[in-house]
């Protein structure tokens, strides 16, 4: 979970919207460590999406993360390699 909470933080500083993420998040800390989950993922156009389900195929969570321009995606890609390398 320790994980996770980075991830949402680093998202949100981002810039990266986000929905589903909190409440997804709230709910696994709920769970025990051992249940299984299945993960269901997809990626439209504008979208990339992923799905969690329990043992039961009940929906657990979710999470939507809105696709970037290709304008924006190269910005991103231009600062990373400023400042990453």
């Amino acid at each position: 979970m320790r994980v996770y909470r980075i991830r949402q933080a680093t998202t949100t500083e981002a810039g990266t919207v986000t929905y589903g993420l909190s409440s997804l998040l709230s709910v696994l800390e709920n769970l025990q460590p051992t249940d299984p989950l299945a993960v269901t993922v997809f990626a439209t156009d504008g979208w990339f999406g992923s799905f969690c389900s329990d043992q039961a195929d009940r929906l657990v969570g979710f999470v939507l993360v809105q696709r970037r321009s290709p304008k924006d995606e190269q910005e991103r890609l231009e600062w990373f390699r400023q400042n990453l390398t």
